[in-house]
């Protein structure tokens, strides 16, 4: 990154390499990922807005870690069983700055430059892969999900950001 990309509804999202050695693909590594989101309108369920790994098994589920939405309320994934909820419900039409940063330890999970939740996570390594805004389809029979809207200045750095480099992104609006 940084990306900047606008999803159409029911698009198919988009999906990139990382480097097989990236460094923030591995277990117990610190990473974030952070940037500007704005849904067009919010659906119901679970919708993947940026993962890194295989988003295939979804929010919850070791393959990936990432920022989604659940019934619009922000959350961040970091594997099985490390959700954060950040209480915050999006208004579509409306831009967020949002970030998930983990420092190999500690999880958090900021909206608008604010902390919103925090949670000790355990990672395992996962595919080398980010994907912004990727169909998911959580069981057979259930109709897939997909962000649609934009997104502003998203990037993914092997590093745990912090609180004042949040606050800054969230001042510097896309």
């Amino acid at each position: 990154g940084p990306y900047n990309m606008t999803f159409l509804e029911g698009g198919i999202g988009v999906t990139r390499p990382l480097a097989a050695g990236s460094n923030t693909i591995g277990a117990a590594v610190s990473w974030s990922m952070a940037g500007w989101m704005r849904a067009v309108r919010l659906e119901p369920g679970e919708v993947i807005v940026a993962a890194v790994g295989d988003s295939a098994g979804g929010p919850g589920t070791d393959g990936w870690r990432g920022i989604y939405l659940a019934d619009g309320e922000v959350r961040a994934s970091w594997g099985r069983g490390a959700t954060l909820r950040s209480g915050t419900t999006l208004q579509p039409g409306r831009w967020y700055a949002v970030a998930a940063t983990y420092d190999g330890t500690l999880a958090r999970l900021y909206v608008d430059g604010n902390e919103r939740a925090e949670g000790r996570a355990a990672t395992t390594a996962v595919d080398p892969r980010i994907e912004l805004a990727p169909v998911t389809v959580l069981a057979p029979g259930t109709p897939p999900r997909h962000f649609g809207g934009s997104l502003a200045q998203f990037t993914l750095t092997p590093c745990a950001q912090t609180p004042q480099q949040i606050l800054a992104l969230a001042q510097a609006q896309p």
